[in-house]
């Protein structure tokens, strides 16, 4: 994991690895710190909680899904567009 990145992605990489191991309810705001290389002081700057944390990872990456689904849409509606406005 990178240092340069910020903070939230830093955070969130280490919960989603930890998760591929573990129940949220076993891991810790100390193991999140801890596989990123971050303190807890920083972590609570950013997050309440780990709850909150999984919250915004689970919000990013719906609005990432959301946003490919909206480019892929418009792609194909300007595709089709070109096409008729050939004809």
């Amino acid at each position: 994991m990178h240092h340069t990145e910020n903070p939230y992605n830093r955070l969130a990489a280490a919960v989603q690895e930890l998760l591929e191991g573990k129940d949220l309810d076993e891991i810790s705001v100390r193991d999140i710190t801890g596989k990123c290389g971050m303190t807890r002081q920083v972590f609570y700057h950013y997050f309440s909680d780990k709850y909150a944390l999984v919250s915004w990872v689970h919000n990013v990456k719906f609005a990432q899904i959301l946003q490919k689904e909206v480019s892929r849409r418009h792609s194909h509606y300007y595709g089709l567009l070109s096409i008729l406005q050939r004809n």
